[in-house]
């Protein structure tokens, strides 16, 4: 099965939660601290949700998540592999001292 390693990982904050129409924006709030922003995350949520709300997204980083009434959207999930197979890692040192599988 899956594990949520964080609930409501993103979630949507802010004027949008009270009033959708009169939101100039769409807040975005992940559950992160603000130094690991993922540029490549932004940009797949970005395009979803203005597919289907067509309001401009803004990322806010919160460890903690929202601190107001919100509508939570993703969870970040563990989810385990369908077939379990053993990986064999071959060490082999080579004259420029990498290692190698």
């Amino acid at each position: 099965g899956d594990i949520a390693k964080v609930p409501d990982y993103v979630s949507i904050g802010g004027g949008f939660v009270k009033s959708p129409k009169d939101a100039d924006d769409l807040d975005l709030i992940v559950r992160e601290d603000e130094r690991n922003r993922d540029e490549g995350l932004e940009l797949k949520l970005s395009r979803l949700m203005q597919k289907r709300i067509e309001k401009r997204c803004h990322f806010v980083y919160n460890e903690t998540g929202a601190h107001s009434t919100y509508i939570p959207l993703f969870d970040l999930v563990l989810r385990s592999k369908n077939k379990i197979n053993r990986v064999e890692v071959k060490e082999d040192y080579s004259k420029s001292g990498g290692l190698e599988k």
